[in-house]
């Protein structure tokens, strides 16, 4: 049961750039049909909209503002959707718990404004990364070798990691910092540490040694101008894991739940099940997915609806038809295992011979279930499938393999599959 909020405020905007002439005015409009407070009251706002005229080659966000009162005082909340948004009639339930906390109701208020973004979703780039230093030893009789072995925490995607490491020595009261950098792992790195021709005789270490990072985006060159290729599914922390799994146009992705028996928003935790229902793409030709704010004009997904660009941030993007066509073409493939999981092994060739990517057989969801993990992968492109018969309206394009094969397919919108970025 929902309490119906009776004050409804609606802004229906149309948008001028800078620099845009004024008799061609810009049609992006956003029309507030509804609101709903939840009963009992809980701090949570049901709100149905109307957006119309977004151009799909632009991004947008939404800002809905919510009034509350507490004996006469008046409140107001900015709720952002960063991005997503596209043409159509939409209803999203605002979070305000935290400022409707202590006796705060609504007093009906809420707005929403319609505003154009950068072309990519913003991406949070503040280094959070920790290293956890699991154990430490110096060789004893000492001969310039540390044994090190250390992690990783929080990595943000799409990077790779190396860590410089100083270990203090002295000599009778001499002290002295060596320094030396070593390539970090996805899991847990095993280093020896060599500072046995930098120490002159006579120093020995003391107990200063710390451990920095410094990181720089990762990918694998895998032909000459080729894009580089990122080593991890998105959602995955490891070349192996298979991340996280999305419809065509979805930017949230979903895991499977704690019990293994449904899908997960990798956002809130809500429940999920991949079905043409809940897919907006499925069932819309060309014009009508550029109308919604989904393609572009060269029928690939815009940056606001790629799941790459959207969990790790420009250059990052997904692989369009033709990059698939390309990694086919330029590469060799194999059926092999990389930590008990199964999947290919991506190489380059000639000079390329010693690059590599590997692609978990990750499987897809599909409803509730988890369909054929550990046999096959299904790679979603940006690029939408034409079908003469079907009239384009339920395909994309995407990468299929297993052990007796690796090509390019099309495959319905609604199913939930892998994303592996490229840059």
């Amino acid at each position: 049961m929902r309490k119906y909020l009776t004050t409804i405020m609606a802004l229906a905007l149309p948008l001028l750039g800078l620099g845009e002439s004024p008799t061609e005015p810009r049609m992006e409009a956003i029309q507030l049909d509804s609101v709903y407070g939840h009963a009992p009251w809980d701090g949570r706002i049901d709100c149905t909209y109307t957006v119309s005229g977004v151009d799909g080659s632009r991004a947008y966000k939404l800002e809905f503002t919510v009034a509350v009162e507490k004996a006469g005082e008046l409140v107001r909340q900015t709720i952002v959707q960063p991005s997503g948004v596209a043409n159509g009639t939409f209803t999203n339930t605002l979070d305000c718990t935290e400022l409707f906390a202590g006796g705060y109701y609504p007093n009906g208020i809420v707005d929403v404004t319609l505003l154009e973004t950068t072309d990519a979703p913003a991406v949070d780039d503040s280094a959070s990364e920790q290293v956890e230093v699991e154990e430490l030893r110096t060789r004893y009789p000492w001969n310039g070798l540390v044994d090190c072995v250390y992690s990783i925490k929080n990595r943000k995607p799409g990077y790779k990691y190396q860590a410089v490491i100083s270990l203090a020595v002295e000599n009778g009261g001499s002290a002295a910092h060596r320094v030396m950098t070593n390539d970090c792992g996805y899991a847990v790195t095993r280093a020896t540490l060599d500072f046995a021709d930098r120490f002159p005789a006579g120093y020995y270490p003391d107990s200063g040694i710390t451990i920095a990072l410094t990181r720089e985006l990762s990918g694998v060159q895998l032909w000459a101008g080729g894009p580089c290729w990122a080593e991890c599914n998105v959602g995955a922390n490891a070349p192996e894991e298979y991340g996280y799994y999305f419809w065509w146009g979805d930017t949230v992705g979903y895991k499977r739940n704690a019990d293994n028996t449904g899908w997960e928003s990798v956002k809130d935790g809500s429940s999920f099940i991949f079905d043409d229902v809940y897919c907006p793409t499925c069932g819309k030709s060309d014009s009508e997915l550029q109308s919604a704010g989904y393609l572009d004009a060269t029928g690939n997904l815009v940056a606001a609806h790629d799941a790459a660009s959207a969990h790790l941030g420009a250059p990052w993007r997904m692989p369009t038809a033709a990059d698939w066509g390309a990694l086919t073409d330029h590469c060799d493939t194999e059926w092999t295992t990389r930590n008990g999981v199964h999947g290919r092994l991506v190489k380059g060739r000639g000079e390329f011979a010693g690059r590599s990517i590997f692609l978990p057989a990750a499987g897809y969801g599909d409803d509730f279930v988890h369909s054929w993990p550990d046999f096959f992968g299904y790679y979603w492109s940006s690029t939408m499938h034409y079908d003469l018969w079907m009239s384009g309206v339920y395909d994309a394009e995407i990468l299929v393999f297993h052990s007796g094969g690796f090509s390019q397919e099309f495959r319905a919108r609604f199913y939930g599959c892998s994303v592996r970025p490229l840059r």
